[in-house]
């Protein structure tokens, strides 16, 4: 198997894992609450657990783009991988452009603001 098939692989993994936790939350959530999750990096790294925080209507939303992944921000190599959006702690990568950092720097605080589309993108 190939580095590259073994990414994918992971990533696979860690897509299914979060939707399962998505169709739980959705399966328990108080119908008068926004509920509150937390998936996995979707990064690829074999030994990646990152958690992410993100409401299940973020969830949904990033699920309803094809190719999208979900990736901790500390995961990210910002000068190779076309950043799609960002929020608190987490940002939307196109599977496209998926060279990322191996080396996980320390965890940096993002706002806590809607997300944001990257304009190069427009």
């Amino acid at each position: 198997m190939t580095a590259q098939e073994r990414e994918l692989q992971s990533r696979s993994l860690r897509r299914e894992d979060n939707e399962r936790i998505a169709e739980l939350i959705e399966a328990f959530h108080n119908e008068t609450e926004v509920p509150v999750m937390t998936v996995f990096c979707e990064c690829g790294s074999e030994g990646c657990m990152a958690p992410i925080e993100m409401t299940l209507t973020e969830y949904r939303a990033v699920r309803a783009a094809p190719g999208r992944w979900v990736i901790s921000s500390s995961r990210i190599d910002t000068s190779a991988v076309s950043i799609v959006a960002r929020r608190n702690g987490y940002a939307l990568i196109d599977r496209r452009s998926e060279r990322l950092s191996r080396e996980a720097p320390s965890p940096r605080k993002e706002p806590t603001s809607p997300l944001t589309t990257n304009s190069s993108e427009r």
